[in-house]
């Protein structure tokens, strides 16, 4: 699973939708992430999914162009 893969969870039928906002209001930034689960797929797969994307970019970082 890429970081700038954004759609993995839709294209892996995990999610029909995924999201994530970068709220700039206050040193260190939240960030928020989330998905609509598909029919019948777990929050916990989904989570997890989602939390293995975020601790690979926290390891690798993004490009230029994710930015």
């Amino acid at each position: 699973m890429k970081p700038e893969d954004d759609s993995h969870l839709v294209e892996t039928g995990l999610a029909t939708a995924v999201f994530s906002n970068n709220y700039t209001l206050r040193d260190p930034y939240l960030i928020t992430a989330g998905a609509t689960l598909a029919r019948g797929v777990s929050h916990e797969k989904v989570e997890a999914a989602i939390k293995a994307v975020l601790s690979e970019i926290g390891e690798k970082g993004v490009t230029a162009t994710e930015l």
